[in-house]
């Protein structure tokens, strides 16, 4: 199976640098990225498409199955949502005081991955409903799913997926791109393959195992502009 793993398109409150909430919807240049999606999709059949509850992820569903040429379910997932932050966050610069506050009583906590803000998530929280999702996906019989959701999410079911060391069921991927593969074996150990999207992301830190800051791309770019990182294998991990 084939996990084709997407971002919802740009909202609003992201073009105003402001954080979102469920009810966030997409702005004129987020219906373009939608559009242009499901014209990279178009001659691709896909048995499904799973989507967050979201708004902004459900107009991007809507959007590109409305421009398949075939026909498809599109199933709301619960456990996709974004991953979660206090309600005080909610329409508020990145740069409000309340948040840079609460921002840097993260930073303080940063290595406890289980400690979350009130009304928060923490990895671990995401992680357990991701691994429900995954779970479901690997009893399915579908050769190609769609599945739209957050970079938070995204994220951590990377983390996840490389921090078990073990093969997955099926390979997902970042637009067109794929970033995980069950079959790699990198430097004769398991790995994982990851592109990146350089285009977007012009100054991408130095990538080290473990630490994700990574983004994905809408668009059907072409191969010059991306760049992949192989994680070590386990062999050399272990010494």
């Amino acid at each position: 199976m084939k996990v084709f793993v997407l971002r919802h398109a740009v909202t609003e409150e992201g073009e105003a640098d402001v954080h979102q909430h469920g009810e966030s919807v997409l702005s004129i240049e987020g219906i373009n990225q939608a559009k242009q999606i499901a014209a990279n999709f178009s001659n691709l059949y896909l048995d499904r498409i799973y989507t967050s509850p979201d708004q902004r992820a459900q107009q991007t569903a809507a959007i590109i199955s409305s421009h398949l040429e075939q026909p498809i379910e599109v199933i709301t997932h619960a456990d996709l949502h974004e991953m979660r932050k206090p309600d005080s966050f909610n329409g508020k610069s990145h740069h409000d005081p309340e948040v840079k506050a609460q921002k840097e009583v993260l930073k303080r906590n940063i290595a406890d991955a289980r400690f979350r803000l009130p009304g928060g998530e923490n990895v671990f929280d995401v992680n357990e409903r991701i691994d429900r999702v995954l779970d479901e996906l690997e009893i399915c019989l579908f050769h190609r799913v769609l599945m739209i959701t957050h970079s938070a999410v995204i994220r951590v079911m990377i983390l996840s997926l490389y921090a078990k060391k073990e093969n997955v069921p099926f390979e997902i991927m970042a637009g067109l791109y794929p970033i995980i593969r069950d079959d790699l074996d990198v430097d004769n150990g398991k790995g994982f393959e990851i592109s990146l999207d350089t285009i977007h992301n012009p100054s991408l830190p130095t990538l080290e195992p473990g630490r994700l800051h990574w983004d994905f791309s809408f668009t059907d770019l072409p191969e010059k502009h991306l760049v992949s990182w192989r994680p070590p294998s386990h062999e050399k991990e272990e010494e």
